[in-house]
């Protein structure tokens, strides 16, 4: 891995873990292994660096989207990849750093809320094939229900009332995208959706 690459990767690690303003440019050198001198010639400041560490996640996190819909047989099975997806990165957010954005990047934030929306296209369209294919209901609004879930993400990761919430962040998580796609599913779809839930009680018990 080349040093830009590797300076991106572990730098966005310690920004998201621990928060962004906390995070100093000699936080990072020392991190990495490298002096200052040879970090401010790769990024030659902090906020270039924070900027490209959050295009490069969330160009990731798009393309991740788009893959796990284009490997999997049907959208139930997209979303339930995705869902797994979700659980196993919120384990490494600290909630500091979505409000550091917000408050003193709000540059990079703008960029963070358009590439969401460029998501919300994805899991429209998503759903649309899911309804053709019968697992999806017939009767939702495709541009409504995905507006609602991803304001309950956003909610939950942004808004004052979760500074101190009751349970961890990943039930959080779980709690609305199983109830999403729970919600927008027929008979086929939760069929689906319950072969996963025991086979991953099957899994946990071995």
């Amino acid at each position: 891995m080349e040093l830009r690459e590797r300076i991106l990767e572990e730098s966005a690690l310690l920004f998201f873990g621990r928060g962004i303003k906390s995070v100093t440019m000699n936080d990072v050198a020392n991190h990495l292994g490298i002096s200052k001198r040879t970090l401010y010639e790769v990024f030659k400041d902090k906020n270039e660096l924070v900027t490209e560490c959050v295009e490069r996640i969330l160009s990731e996190s798009q393309s991740k989207a788009m893959a796990h819909f284009d490997k999997h047989e049907n959208v139930i099975q997209g979303f339930l990849a995705m869902y797994e997806e979700h659980l196993k990165n919120i384990s490494k957010v600290n909630r500091t750093a979505v409000r550091d954005l917000i408050r003193y990047y709000p540059q990079i934030y703008k960029i963070a809320q358009s590439n969401a929306v460029a998501i919300g296209k994805i899991y429209e369209s998503v759903l649309h094939k899911g309804i053709d294919m019968g697992y999806i209901r017939k009767d939702i609004n495709v541009e409504i229900v995905v507006e609602l879930f991803q304001s309950q993400i956003r909610m939950v990761m942004e808004d004052d009332y979760f500074l101190y919430i009751k349970y961890p962040l990943s039930e959080y998580m779980e709690n609305i995208i199983m109830s999403f796609i729970r919600g927008i599913s027929t008979e086929l779809g939760i069929s689906n959706i319950e072969y996963y839930i025991n086979n991953r009680e099957i899994k946990n018990k071995q």
